[in-house]
Formats: C-alpha cells, structure tokens, sequence
C-alpha cells in the first residue's frame, strides 16, 4: 500500500504544557513531514486517518482538540513557504 498524505491539526489548550511528546508522535508516524503552521502537520504515512489519530490521542488532554484528514486531492491554495509547495506536490 502507497503512501498518503495527511494534515494533523489540533487545538492545545493547556497553558504552559510541554506538547514535544505529540511533536515526537506526530514525526514517528512519518519521516517525511512539514510542520508550516504552529497547529498544523503535513506527513505522508501508510497509516489510515483512524490509526495516526489512535496513535496520537494518547498525547494530549481532554481538552485538547486534533483532527486528521486525508488530502486526496491537487486542489489547494494558499501563502505558504516554497518547501512546503514542494512536499504538497511530491507524488
């Protein structure tokens, strides 16, 4: 099975709570990630949406909020750094 991409978002909202232990989550499910926005990942992984977000629940509260979705489409648009364009475009 190929590899697909993903955006993990999330919403922490414990003040002065050290999150490194979802950074260090997020990056193990994949080697080849952007972090272009402070509450937004883009990975590629062979995991489906359910397994990343199974795999990274443990790592934030109960308040926390994190979404995982599939970008299985050539449509975006947007200002973002050029490495990112690049990443978003790699097959």
């Amino acid at each position: 099975m190929g590899l697909k991409k993903y955006s993990i978002s999330y919403d922490l909202r414990q003040p002065g709570r050290s999150y490194t232990d979802l950074y260090d989550a997020i990056k193990k499910c994949d080697t080849n990630c952007q972090h272009p926005l402070e509450s937004n990942w883009y990975i590629r992984s062979s995991l489906s949406a359910q397994e990343i977000y199974s795999f990274l629940r443990p790592h934030i509260d109960d308040n926390d909020l994190l979404f995982v979705v599939e970008i299985n489409s050539n449509n975006q648009q947007g200002w973002m750094l050029r490495t990112f364009w690049d990443w978003i475009k790699e097959k």
